[in-house]
């Protein structure tokens, strides 16, 4: 009588994972956009500005700076609308 208890026990329990790995592979997946922004400074004026583009929900994504003596930089910046 135990074993067919047990037995009963692991049907339903893999019919369950089955059935919710089964409905949450047919979610449909999220479409995030973006929104973008670059940012030109120069290297003594960078801080305050970075901080609040951060303050504001700005993900730093990457730094280009030219070759040669220039400091300035160009910041590039993402998040989601």
């Amino acid at each position: 009588m135990k074993h067919k208890i047990y037995a009963v026990f692991a049907v339903v329990l893999l019919l369950c994972v089955f059935g919710w790995t089964t409905f949450a592979q047919k979610q449909p997946p999220s479409k995030s956009t973006w929104e973008y922004m670059n940012m030109t400074l120069p290297d003594y004026e960078g801080s305050d500005r970075l901080n609040n583009a951060g303050a504001g929900g700005w993900e730093l994504v990457a730094v280009t700076q030219l070759a040669g003596p220039n400091t300035t930089k160009t910041y590039y910046f993402k998040r989601m609308k």
